[in-house]
């Protein structure tokens, strides 16, 4: 991993943190490095760069609320800033996370947002969570260095039907990856409908290599 001797050491942080991620090649990597940057991650990156993602993709779901039938789980939930946000939101709310590191998810326990939290490399073939969920939402873990379009198929295994859902993926991530290919076949197979891309800042605090990163949020219902 690049750049690795500049985490945690000041001006630049926030930075340095991203170019690592993006810089990952295997669900081992993953656990690895954010063992490393866990208990500092919402300090030296979320605040670092002004990470808005999480509120803005949650903005995204909370109009939908009256549509929302059973719990939420949080994909790639991390450190809890989606989680966080929904429960200061609405306390009424049941939210479940899961995610590939557990040091992420300790420091996401500690904030006693999330009803359960759930240890799982989605890259593996099946998951062990519950399959009634009525909303999933995800910033942050479909893009460079992470996840590809696939597990989206799986997960939504696990939802109800008629379930809404809300991935950010990044925006080049979402073209290299062929997101758009796959979610057509999703539609076309009747597995989802009501599909809507729309496209939001990550950052407010901007550098010259990052500072303009988009996401696309990709929005549907569960037929």
């Amino acid at each position: 991993m690049k750049n690795k001797k500049n985490i945690g050491m000041g001006q630049g942080t926030g930075t340095s943190i991203l170019e690592n991620a993006y810089s990952l090649k295997t669900p081992n990597d993953n656990k690895l490095y954010y063992k490393e940057i866990a208990n500092n991650y919402d300090q030296d990156f979320a605040e670092d760069l002004g990470y808005i993602y999480p509120s803005e993709i949650s903005n995204m779901l909370l109009k939908c609320l009256k549509e929302i039938n059973g719990p939420i789980c949080d994909i790639g939930c991390g450190t809890g800033l989606v989680g966080s946000f929904l429960k200061n939101t609405d306390k009424s709310l049941i939210i479940d996370g899961v995610d590939i590191s557990n040091e992420m998810l300790a420091v996401a326990q500690n904030k006693n947002v999330y009803r359960k939290l759930y240890n799982v490399d989605l890259t593996t073939k099946k998951y062990q969570i519950p399959n009634n969920y009525g909303a999933l939402i995800s910033s942050g873990t479909f893009t460079h260095g992470h996840l590809g379009p696939d597990p989206i198929g799986k997960l939504i295994d696990h939802c109800s039907s008629g379930a809404v859902c809300f991935f950010g993926i990044n925006k080049e991530h979402y073209k290299s990856m062929s997101f758009d290919t796959y979610i057509k076949k999703l539609n076309d197979k009747n597995i989802i409908k009501d599909i809507s891309i729309d496209q939001i800042s990550i950052y407010t605090k901007v550098d010259t290599n990052h500072g303009s990163n988009k996401a696309n949020i990709c929005s549907f219902k569960i037929c």
